[in-house]
C-alpha cells in the first residue's frame, strides 16, 4: 500500500447486526422524544411552526389522510398523481405521522424520528465500519449533540433532512475510491442522491449542480491515481445517476411545471428579491460557516472543534506519510466541501434553508474527520493512544456541554395565546363559511393555519378546508369583489409597505389595496368578528373578519 491508499480500517465491509440495529434504533427514538418533548415545553410545537411553511405541508398531509381513510390506497395514489406535492420531503412524513399517532402537533415530528434512525446507522455501520462498538458510541453521540439534528425533529421544512441527504451523498461518492467501489454502494448512493432530488424538488437547482461536480470531481481524482480506471468512469457514473433519475422521475415528471414555476419565481420572479441578503463579500462569505445560518445549525463551539479536528487530521496526515503510513485523508471530500460552500455563499439568494447543505457537509466531514484519527491512533504506541484517549474525552464532555435546543429561544405564554387565538379563528370560519364559498385573504399566514385546526380537530368531517384566494396580490385583488368573507390583518399594511420598498408590488396596487381597505368600512360589508393582536410578539396587530351583505 503506498500512502494514496486507503486506511485499513477502511477495507472492512459494511455488516449490521440485529443487536446494533436494535440499539441505533432505541438511541434515535430516545433522541427524537426528547426534541419533541423540550420543544412542546419551549420551543415550536407550542406553536409558532403554525405561522411556518410546517402549516401548509400538514394541511396538505391531513387532506391526503382523508383521501386515505375514505378511498384506500388507490385513491390516495390517484390523489398524488392528480395533486402534485409541492415537496414530498414535507408532506409525506406528516402524512406518516398524523397516519400512525393521529392528528396530534407532535406527530410529524416523531414520523422524522425515522431520518434520525436513518442518520445514525450511516454514521455508526459506514463512516465507523471497522471500529469497535464503543468508538461507534462515541462519534454517534457527538453527532447528536450538533444543532442542525435536532432541529430536523423539530422542522416541519423538508429541506435540513434534504441537505443532510445531499450532504450524505457527496461523502459515499467521495470519501473513499469512487471508481473502485461495488455496485451495491454505486447503487445505494444513487438511492441517497433520488430522495435529495425528491425531498425537496425546488432545490433542485443547486443539488443537480453539486450532483454533477461530486461525480466529476471523485472520478477524476480516482483516474488521476489510477489511469487503468478510465474504462470504469462511464459504467459507474450511468449506474448511480440512472437510479438516482428513477428515484426521482414519477414526482419530476407529474410536477415538472410546477417545480420550474418555483424555481423561476424564487430566482427571478416577483419573490426574488425577499431572498436576497445585502452583506458584504465577507459576510456573504461567512453566512452559513459563523454567520446567520452558521450560528443557528453548527453553532460557534462545533465550528471551532472542526476546525481544531482539520489541523489534527493534517498534522496527522503529514506525520503519517513521512513515516510511510497507510492511512490517507480524501481530497474529494475537501474540495466538495470547497465548491459546496461557494455555490451557496456567493450567490445573493440566501436563508438559513437554501444553503443548509454546506452545514451539512461540514457535519459529516468532522465526522469523517474523528473517524479517520480514531483509526490512525489505534495502532500508535501507548502514550499517543492515552493523549488521544484523553481529547477524545475532552472533546466529548464539551460537545454535550454546549448542546443547545434548536428552538428553545420562544416566548412561551405569547405562543400559547397563538395558538388560542388561531383555534378560534378556525372555529369560527368552519361554523361560518359553507365548503364553496370563498375568502379573500388580506393577511399573513392564517390560511394555513384555519385549515390545519379544521382538518386536525375535524370540527367538520365533511369540511376540508376552507377556501382562500391565493396569497399572490394580483389575484386577491381580482377576487376581492367576489369574495363571501375577506380576512383582514392590519399588520398586512406593514408588508405592503415592505413589499413596495422591494419593489414586489406597484405604487398602483399599493394604492387599489388601501381603497380596497377603506371598502371594509361601508354598509356592504359586515364585521363579523374582531381578533386582538393575533401575532402576540408584534403589538398593535388585530385580525377582522368580514363578511359580504351586498
Amino acid at each position: 500500500m503506498n500512502q494514496l491508499e486507503l486506511p485499513a480500517y477502511k477495507e472492512h465491509k459494511v455488516e449490521f447486526t440485529l443487536g446494533r440495529t436494535l440499539l441505533w434504533l432505541l438511541i434515535a427514538g430516545l433522541f427524537t422524544t426528547m426534541q419533541i418533548q423540550q420543544s412542546l415545553r419551549g420551543g415550536r410545537l407550542i406553536s409558532w411552526f403554525l405561522l411556518d411553511d410546517d402549516a401548509s405541508y400538514y394541511v396538505d398531509a391531513l387532506r391526503r389522510l382523508m383521501v386515505f381513510h375514505g378511498g384506500g390506497p388507490d385513491k390516495l395514489f390517484l390523489d398524488f398523481i392528480q395533486n402534485g406535492m409541492h415537496a414530498p420531503g414535507g408532506t409525506l412524513p406528516a402524512l406518516l405521522g398524523f397516519g400512525l399517532f393521529g392528528p396530534y402537533d407532535w406527530a410529524p415530528s416523531a414520523a422524522r424520528g425515522l431520518v434520525i434512525f436513518g442518520l445514525i446507522v450511516f454514521v455508526a455501520e459506514y463512516l465507523c465500519r471497522g471500529l469497535p462498538l464503543i468508538w461507534k458510541l462515541c462519534v454517534v453521540t457527538l453527532a447528536l449533540t450538533w444543532r442542525i439534528i435536532g432541529a430536523t425533529v423539530t422542522e416541519g421544512r423538508p429541506d435540513l433532512t434534504m441537505s443532510l441527504l445531499g450532504a450524505m451523498g457527496i461523502m459515499l461518492v467521495t470519501e473513499s475510491n469512487w471508481l473502485r467501489s461495488c455496485w451495491e454502494k454505486q447503487v445505494f448512493t444513487g438511492v441517497i442522491w433520488g430522495l435529495a432530488f425528491l425531498w425537496k424538488p425546488s432545490a433542485s437547482v443547486v443539488t443537480v449542480f453539486l450532483f454533477v461536480c461530486t461525480l466529476f470531481i471523485a472520478s477524476f481524482l480516482d483516474f488521476l491515481k489510477d489511469k487503468s480506471l478510465r474504462s470504469n468512469i462511464i459504467p459507474v457514473t450511468l449506474r448511480c445517476a440512472g437510479v438516482t433519475m428513477a428515484v426521482a422521475f414519477v414526482h419530476y415528471a407529474i410536477n415538472w411545471r410546477g417545480i420550474l414555476g418555483y424555481i423561476n419565481m424564487v430566482l427571478f420572479g416577483k419573490s426574488s428579491r425577499e431572498f436576497h441578503q445585502n452583506l458584504s463579500l465577507l459576510g456573504h462569505g461567512l453566512y452559513y460557516l459563523s454567520g446567520a445560518a452558521g450560528r443557528w445549525l453548527i453553532g460557534y463551539h462545533w465550528l471551532a472543534m472542526t476546525i481544531a479536528l482539520v489541523v489534527m487530521a493534517l498534522v496527522t496526515f503529514w506525520y503519517q506519510s513521512t513515516s510511510r503510513s497507510n492511512h490517507s485523508l480524501p481530497l474529494a471530500s475537501f474540495g466538495m466541501f470547497l465548491i459546496t460552500w461557494l455555490s451557496v455563499s456567493i450567490p445573493k439568494t440566501k436563508t438559513t434553508y437554501i444553503g443548509a447543505i454546506c452545514p451539512s457537509l461540514i457535519f459529516f466531514v468532522a465526522l469523517y474527520l474523528i473517524v479517520y484519527l480514531i483509526g490512525c491512533y489505534q495502532s500508535a504506541s501507548t502514550r499517543q493512544k492515552l493523549i488521544f484517549y484523553g481529547g477524545m474525552s475532552v472533546l466529548t464532555a464539551v460537545a454535550i456541554g454546549q448542546l443547545k435546543w434548536p428552538a428553545a429561544r420562544y416566548d412561551v405564554v405569547g405562543a400559547q395565546k397563538l395558538y388560542q387565538i388561531t383555534q378560534e379563528i378556525a372555529v369560527d370560519l368552519a361554523r361560518q363559511v359553507k365548503p364553496d364559498e370563498l375568502i379573500v385573504e388580506l393577511s399573513h399566514g392564517y390560511p394555513s393555519v384555519a385549515n390545519y385546526h379544521i382538518l386536525k380537530t375535524g370540527i367538520d368531517p365533511q369540511l376540508q378546508g376552507v377556501t382562500f384566494s391565493h396569497k399572490d396580490l394580483e389575484i386577491a385583488l381580482r377576487l376581492f369583489n367576489q369574495a363571501d368573507y375577506v380576512l383582514f390583518d392590519t399588520g398586512y399594511l406593514d408588508i405592503l409597505d415592505r413589499d413596495l420598498k422591494l419593489g414586489k408590488i406597484t405604487q398602483s396596487d399599493y394604492e387599489t389595496v388601501q381603497k380596497l381597505i377603506r371598502k371594509l368600512n361601508t354598509p356592504r360589508y359586515q364585521k363579523v368578528k374582531q381578533y386582538p393582536n393575533p401575532y402576540p410578539l408584534e403589538d398593535g396587530r388585530t385580525l377582522f373578519f368580514y363578511r359580504r351583505v351586498v
